[in-house]
């Protein structure tokens, strides 16, 4: 199950469900203007945006690893941003592919005010990644609730310093007034956020943000 609430200091996105007749983000979410802008708006909710996510990592587990992530809010050229995580990152913790799921989700939250200064008050998150989508809307629950440690092994869960920001991130937007929900779509329609996210990576020098807004 989903879990939309809240854990001592913690807030939990839940998972976002498309009615049947709109199976698909471009069907329920087509391209609209909203004022001088183009959005991914909700047919149904005029107030709800989406947006697309990616995180990669190039020789991942390896010495040489190089990631980069990205966040797809329009349908423009210049309706996206990426980053690499030398730029992001300086934990010195080895670059990896969920660390850079997770930071693409935290650079898409921390725009939150100007998703409600478009008059925007709901949220929803589309990414490929069934770890990361489960992780947010049923595992993190339980890991809190057990002191951060997975079910049964007891292991420590990888890469709480990212998770705990994330979270800390929706705790934001949901007490701005903006509700954050996480949309599990197929690989094959998150291609924008894919590419973005894999230039990034190979950006030379691997740092450095560009902001496409």
């Amino acid at each position: 199950m989903a879990y939309d609430g809240w854990s001592p200091s913690y807030i939990f996105p839940a998972i976002f469900v498309s009615p049947g007749e709109y199976p698909t983000p471009d069907m329920l979410f087509p391209a609209s203007s909203r004022s001088t802008t183009m959005r991914f708006i909700n047919r149904r909710d005029a107030q709800q945006m989406l947006i697309y996510t990616h995180g990669s990592c190039l020789n991942n587990g390896q010495a040489k690893a190089r990631a980069g992530c990205a966040y797809v809010f329009g349908p423009s050229e210049d309706g996206y941003i990426e980053s690499s995580l030398a730029s992001l990152d300086f934990s010195n913790t080895m670059p990896t592919n969920p660390r850079a799921e997770l930071w693409a989700v935290i650079l898409a939250l921390r725009r939150h005010r100007i998703w409600m200064a478009e008059g925007f008050n709901s949220l929803v998150l589309a990414n490929d990644s069934d770890w990361l989508i489960k992780g947010a809307t049923e595992w993190a629950h339980v890991w809190v609730c057990r002191g951060w440690r997975k079910t049964g092994s007891m292991e420590k869960v990888k890469n709480r310093d990212l998770w705990e920001i994330f979270f800390a991130e929706v705790k934001r937007c949901h007490e701005a007034g903006l509700t954050v929900r996480m949309w599990k779509i197929p690989k094959g329609l998150n291609e924008a956020a894919y590419w973005a996210a894999n230039g990034a990576a190979w950006t030379v020098g691997n740092c450095g943000v560009l902001n496409r807004m």
